[in-house]
């Protein structure tokens, strides 16, 4: 019977199916894809159980493994990952320690014609019809069943300086949709130039209601003029 103070706490390997979810991220984990469990006290039966996520959801946070030591088939795995994991353990916490940014860089994404009207747009939330340009995102270390996509102009308004014709297949869109992404990124305005726009179209509304009201006067006083002539010939 195994000793339960030898179980460690952790418990890395590849995926060998697809049928589990992350518990950090929700999206499935991909047959082959590298991830870490957490063993926790099972409630169906006497003993432990993984509760698996993404490798790479767990190490986005800080110090959720103290040790290697705690690492079961940690040699098991392929050396870089074994180095992956052990240098995440040395530093406490992610890799990269830079602010965090919305900005995607093109390898980290891809560009296709919407073969259907199923997907909806991660940031509008509205449907993206067949035939629409559309484009992917995806988290590191996930398969594609945990795409993102995005309608082309949303997706612009959040990573306005990506090089659409470096992503992963745009050579194979029609030229009239890659003139129409092209289009796209030069319509994006920065904020300042919106903030210019929304000035000059309140300062408009002004000169507006002023042009109205001086009218609306002029009209009060040719009134009050008609009624002090009729008076008069009264």
């Amino acid at each position: 019977m195994e000793n339960p103070q030898a179980q460690k706490p952790w418990k890395v390997e590849y995926a060998k199916s697809s049928r589990s979810s992350c518990k950090t991220c929700k999206s499935p984990i991909e047959k082959e894809t590298l991830r870490l469990g957490k063993m926790v006290q099972a409630t169906q039966f006497d003993g432990v159980m993984p509760m698996w996520n993404h490798a790479d959801c767990i190490m986005k946070k800080s110090n959720q493994i103290k040790s290697t030591d705690e690492v079961e088939g940690l040699e098991l795995i392929r050396w870089e990952d074994q180095q992956k994991v052990r240098s995440y353990v040395q530093s406490g916490g992610p890799p990269d320690t830079s602010p965090a940014t919305s900005e995607f860089t093109a390898k980290e994404c891809g560009i296709e014609v919407s073969p259907t009207s199923r997907a909806t747009c991660k940031q509008c939330s509205q449907k993206i019809l067949k035939t629409e340009v559309r484009i992917s995102t995806k988290p590191e270390g996930q398969g594609p069943r945990s795409l993102a996509w995005n309608h082309a102009n949303c997706f612009m308004e959040l990573s306005p300086s990506i090089e659409v014709e470096k992503l992963p297949g745009w050579e194979t869109l029609p030229v009239s949709d890659q003139e129409a992404v092209r289009a796209l990124v030069k319509k994006v305005p920065s904020k300042a130039g919106t903030k210019r726009r929304k000035q000059a179209g309140d300062d408009q509304k002004s000169k507006v209601a002023r042009s109205e009201g001086d009218v609306s006067m002029s009209r009060d006083v040719s009134v009050r003029s008609a009624c002090d002539v009729g008076d008069k010939l009264g």
